[in-house]
C-alpha cells in the first residue's frame, strides 16, 4: 500500500510503500530510516491520522502525521526512567530474537500500544530474561493505563528486590492513590520523600555519581504535592494545602503544585479570579494539561467571559496583542462544550484583529456545533465585507459575498421547516429545475468538480482541462496558512449550505473553490477535514443530486420527510427520495460532525456531544428520525482503546460502546419515531469490525425495542466487499445505497 507521511515541523512529506497493515512498530522504524533519523539521537514519537488520532490500522493512500523528538540520555522522572529502561543486556548470551522482542516491547510502550508491550514483557519474564526489569516495566505500564491492582501486584514484587528504589515507592504511591487507598499511598510517598531527603543532604557535602541537586529537589517537590493530595483525600485539607503552598514558596512555577493549588481554591475558597490566574500559569508551562483545561472551562462556564478578559487585560482596555491568548482560551473552552463562552471569546478576538481569518474560521466552526448556521454565514459575509481584498486566486471575498447574497438569512436557520416558496425553491422547484436543465456538474477523479453548460458539454475536453490545471499549479509555492484558512472557510460555507438545503446555488460556487483546490494536496494540510467535506459533497452533487433533482418528487416537504441524524455518513442519503408504504419521503441530513457513540456517554463534556444535543433539539417532536452512528468508533476508537487496555478484547469494546449508544437512544424514544441505521461497511481494513459491530447493534436494538434497519448484506458482494455501484470516496457510500435503506424501511409500517 502507498502511504503519505508528513512531518508537520519540517513540512517534509514522503511517499512510502508498506505491505504489512498490522505492523505499526515496523512501520515506525522504517519511517525513521526514510527520514534519516538513524544515528541522530532522534526518533518518531507519535504517528497520527488526519483527525489527530493515534493510528491503529493502516489503509492505502493514508495520511500519516509524525512527531519527531530528540532522544533523552539523562533519565530523571519516573516516566522517562521507564521509557529508557533496558529489558535485556545485550552482553547476555541470549538469542537475537529475544533481543528484538525486548526492543519491540519498549517501542510498543512508547507508541502507547500497551497490550502488545505487556504481552512481550510477560514472554520475556517467563523466559527469565531480566526478570526484575520485566516486572518493573509491567507494573509501570499497568499504572499508566490505570489498572491499579495489577500495577500494585508487580511493583510490590519489584520493591522486594530493590528495597530502596525511590521510583518504585513513588509509583506504588500513585497506584494506591488511584485505587482510593490513600493511607497506603501516603506511606509510600513518605518513604520516597525520606530517601530523597537523605540523598539531598548528602549531595550538599559530596558528589554522588551524576545526580543533580536541582533534579532531586524537583522530585522531592513532586512527592510533596502527592503527599498533600493524600492528606486532602483523608480529610486533612489544611495540611494538604500547606504542602502545595510550601512547594510554591520554593518554586512558584511548579506546575504540579499550581494545579493542586488551583483545584483547592476552586473547591474550597470559590476564588474564581485566582483560579483563572493559576490555571493560565499552568497552561503556559504545559499547554496540553487536561486538568487545567477542564478546570478553567468550569470556571468560565460558571462566571462567564468577563472575568477571564479582566484577568488577561489586568483590568485595562483589551489590546491587539491579547487577541491570540483570547482565541487560545476560546479553543480550550470549546473542547469542553462551553460553546456560548467560546463564541463570545472568538468575537472579542475578531474585534481586536478584524482581518484574522483564523479567528473567523474558528468562530464559524464553533457556531456549527450549536447548529447556528445563519449566524455563521452572516459572520462570514461580514468578515468578507470588511476584508474585500482577501482571497486566493479567483476565490475572493467578493465571490463569497456574491454567493451569500443569494440566501435569505431569515430562513436559513431551518429552511426545511419553512413553508416559504422562495425557501423551498433553493432545494426543489424552479431554481433546481433550471440548473438541471441547463448545466451539468462533473466530478473528475483526482482533480475535483467542474460545472459545464449542457450546450458546451460536447466540446468539453476532460484531458485538456486536466492539462490546464496541471500547468496552473506547476511550480507554485504552497499556500500560506491564511490562504488555507480562507479556502477552509469557503469549504465550510459549502458544507453548511448543503446541510441547510441550499443545493441549487452550490455548483457554481463549488466550481470557483475547486479551481484553487485542485491538485494542491490540501489533504496534507491543517484544513484536510474541511476540504474532505467539500470533496464528498461535490461528488454527491455531481453524481447523484444535480442530475436527478429527486426532491421535486415530493410535493409536501413540510410533512413528508425523514431526518437522517448522523456523522458525515448522513450526507450520502441527503435529498434522496424514497417510498415508504407507497408514500414519497425526502431524506434530510442532520449532521453531528465526527461524533462517535463513545462521545455520547453520560460523563463526556467533549463538544461532539454538545453538537449531538444541539442538533437533536432542532428536530420537531414526533418526527421520523434514522440514527446512524458507530462507524467512526469501529474505524478509530475501539481498537485504539483495546491497545490502551481500556477493553480486554473487541467484544468488550463493542459491547461498552453500544451501551453508551443505547443509553443515549433511550432518552429520545418517546420523542421520535426512531430507526437505527447500521454502521456503513465501506473501508476494507475495518469492515470485519464494522460487521461484528452491526451484529451486536442489531441484538441490542431487539433487546431495547428499537427498530433496526437490517440491510448490511445488501451492500456487499459474496466475497464481503462493498458493491461497486455504491463506491464514492473510499470512506462514504454514494447515494445509490438508499434503495436498500428503502427496502429495509418498508419492513415497518409508518
Amino acid at each position: 500500500m502507498k502511504l503519505y507521511v508528513h512531518d508537520e515541523v519540517s513540512e517534509i512529506t514522503k511517499v512510502i510503500t508498506w505491505n504489512d497493515s498490522n505492523d505499526l512498530v515496523g512501520l515506525k522504524t522504517y519511517i525513521e530510516k526514510e527520514f534519516g533519523l538513524d544515528g541522530k539521537k532522534k526518533r518518531v514519537e507519535d504517528m497520527k491520522n488526519d483527525k489527530g488520532k493515534k493510528i491503529t490500522a493502516l489503509k492505502d493512500k493514508m495520511d500519516i502525521f509524525i512527531t519527531i523528538i530528540e532522544e533523552k540520555e539523562q533519565v530523571v522522572s519516573i516516566k522517562k526512567e521507564v521509557n529508557n529502561a533496558k529489558t535485556v543486556d545485550k552482553k547476555q548470551t541470549v538469542g537475537e530474537e529475544v533481543i528484538k522482542l525486548s526492543e519491540k516491547a519498549m517501542e510498543w510502550f512508547k507508541a502507547k500500544q500497551y497490550k502488545k508491550s505487556i504481552e512481550a514483557f510477560e514472554e520475556l519474564k517467563n523466559l527469565n530474561i531480566d526478570y526484575k526489569g520485566c516486572i518493573n516495566n509491567l507494573g509501570t505500564i499497568y499504572l499508566t493505563v490505570e489498572k491499579y491492582d495489577k500495577a500494585i501486584q508487580y511493583l510490590e514484587e519489584y520493591l522486594k528486590l530493590n528495597e530502596l528504589d525511590i521510583y518504585t515507592y513513588s509509583k506504588l504511591g500513585q497506584a494506591y492513590y488511584g485505587s482510593g487507598r490513600y493511607k497506603e499511598a501516603l506511606n509510600y510517598f513518605y518513604n520516597a520523600a525520606q530517601i530523597l531527603e537523605k540523598i539531598f543532604e548528602k549531595l550538599k557535602v559530596e558528589k554522588i555519581g551524576n545526580l543533580n541537586p536541582q533534579e532531586i529537589k524537583d522530585q522531592y517537590h513532586s512527592l510533596k504535592v502527592h503527599i498533600g493530595k493524600c492528606l486532602i483525600q483523608m480529610g486533612d485539607k489544611q495540611s494538604g494545602f500547606s504542602c502545595f503552598a510550601s512547594v510554591l514558596k520554593e518554586n512558584e512555577q511548579n506546575k504540579e503544585a499550581l494545579m493542586e493549588y488551583g483545584k483547592y481554591l476552586f473547591n474550597e475558597n470559590n476564588d474564581s479570579e485566582e483560579v483563572i490566574n493559576v490555571m493560565l500559569r499552568v497552561l503556559v508551562k504545559d499547554q496540553e494539561n487536561r486538568e487545567a483545561k477542564s478546570l478553567i472551562s468550569k470556571v468560565i462556564k460558571k462566571e462567564g467571559t468577563d472575568l477571564l478578559l479582566n484577568v488577561i487585560s489586568q483590568g485595562r482596555k483589551l489590546e491587539v496583542s491579547m487577541a491570540p491568548a483570547i482565541a487560545w482560551i476560546a479553543l480550550i473552552v470549546k473542547e469542553h462544550s462551553c460553546i456560548d463562552e467560546s463564541v463570545k471569546l472568538y468575537r472579542e478576538a475578531l474585534k481586536l484583529e478584524p482581518s484574522n481569518i483564523s479567528h473567523l474560521l474558528n468562530l464559524v466552526h464553533t457556531l456549527e456545533i450549536d447548529i447556528k448556521y445563519a449566524e455563521a454565514l452572516i459572520e462570514s459575509k461580514k468578515f468578507c465585507e470588511n476584508n474585500l481584498s482577501m482571497g486566493v486566486g479567483g476565490l475572493t471575498s467578493k465571490e463569497i459575498i456574491s454567493f451569500l447574497n443569494q440566501i435569505d438569512f431569515n430562513i436559513v436557520k431551518d429552511p426545511i421547516q419553512n413553508k416559504d416558496e422562495v425557501c423551498q425553491n433553493y432545494y426543489s422547484g424552479q431554481h433546481a429545475k433550471e440548473f438541471a436543465e441547463n448545466y451539468e456538474m462533473k466530478w473528475i477523479d483526482n482533480y475535483g468538480s467542474v460545472v459545464v453548460a449542457k450546450k458546451d458539454l460536447s466540446n468539453f475536453n476532460e484531458e485538456e482541462f486536466k492539462k490546464q490545471i496541471d500547468l496552473k499549479v506547476k511550480g507554485q509555492k504552497p499556500y500560506t496558512q491564511n490562504q488555507l484558512d480562507f479556502i477552509a472557510l469557503a469549504c465550510t460555507i459549502v458544507k453548511m449550505c448543503y446541510i441547510s438545503g441550499f443545493i441549487s446555488i452550490l455548483p457554481n460556487f463549488i466550481a470557483i473553490v475547486e479551481k484553487e483546490r485542485m491538485k494542491r494536496d490540501l489533504h496534507t494540510t491543517q484544513i484536510r477535514n474541511e476540504q474532505a467535506y467539500l470533496c464528498t459533497i461535490s461528488q454527491l452533487l455531481s453524481g447523484y443530486i444535480m442530475k436527478n433533482i429527486p426532491v421535486t418528487n415530493v410535493t409536501n416537504i413540510e410533512q413528508n420527510h425523514i431526518f437522517m441524524l448522523g456523522e458525515s455518513h448522513c450526507l450520502s442519503p441527503a435529498y434522496q427520495t424514497i417510498k415508504w408504504n407507497d408514500k414519497p419521503y425526502i431524506l434530510l441530513p442532520k449532521i453531528v460532525t465526527g461524533c462517535k457513540c463513545y462521545h455520547l456517554r453520560n460523563e463526556s463534556d467533549f463538544y461532539p456531544k454538545r453538537n449531538f444535543v444541539s442538533c437533536i433539539k432542532t428536530i420537531p417532536k414526533g418526527s421520523t428520525v434514522i440514527f446512524m452512528f458507530g462507524e467512526i468508533d469501529c474505524r478509530e476508537g475501539i481498537w485504539a482503546a483495546i491497545e490502551k487496555l481500556r477493553y480486554k478484547n473487541i467484544q468488550e469494546g463493542i459491547s461498552t460502546t453500544l451501551e453508551y449508544y443505547m443509553n443515549e437512544l433511550k432518552k429520545h424514544k418517546d420523542n421520535f419515531n426512531m430507526f437505527i441505521h447500521p454502521a456503513p461497511p465501506v473501508i476494507d481494513i475495518t469492515r470485519e469490525t464494522v460487521l461484528l459491530f452491526n451484529i451486536n447493534l442489531k441484538a441490542q436494538c431487539m433487546k431495547h425495542g428499537f427498530k433496526y434497519l437490517d440491510f448490511v448484506e445488501d451492500l456487499l458482494t459474496n466475497n464481503i466487499s462493498l458493491k461497486k455501484e455504491l463506491i464514492l470516496d473510499g470512506t462514504h457510500m454514494n447515494s445509490n445505497y438508499v434503495k436498500y435503506l428503502e427496502k429495509a424501511l418498508n419492513n415497518y409500517k409508518n
